[in-house]
């Protein structure tokens, strides 16, 4: 996956990844497929479209806040819609971008 294909499709591709995520996140999980997050944010990186931050800053700012939300969501501290699904997205793609 290049950066192409995320920057058209970013709120799509980080619902439809939300499940990849969290077990790439795991710390039972094996780093080697965390790859194709890691050249999707070398590849940025590459192309001066995300903040030049270590790998483990990136994947911080761009899953941490997404799996503590859909954890709120699941504790019934809010109630997740589609429109606040993409407005959390894009504001952690905000976090990330230049």
């Amino acid at each position: 996956m290049d950066i192409d294909r995320f920057l058209k499709a970013r709120p799509e591709f980080a619902l439809q990844t939300r499940e990849a995520v969290a077990r790439s996140l795991s710390p039972l999980h094996p780093k080697e497929e965390c790859g194709v997050f890691r050249e999707l944010f070398e590849d940025g990186i590459s192309r001066h479209v995300m903040k030049d931050l270590p790998m483990v800053i990136l994947f911080a700012l761009a899953f941490g806040p997404l799996l503590a939300v859909a954890r709120d969501h699941i504790l019934g501290f809010i109630v997740l819609d589609e429109i606040l699904i993409n407005r959390t997205v894009e504001a952690c793609w905000d976090g990330i971008r230049r």
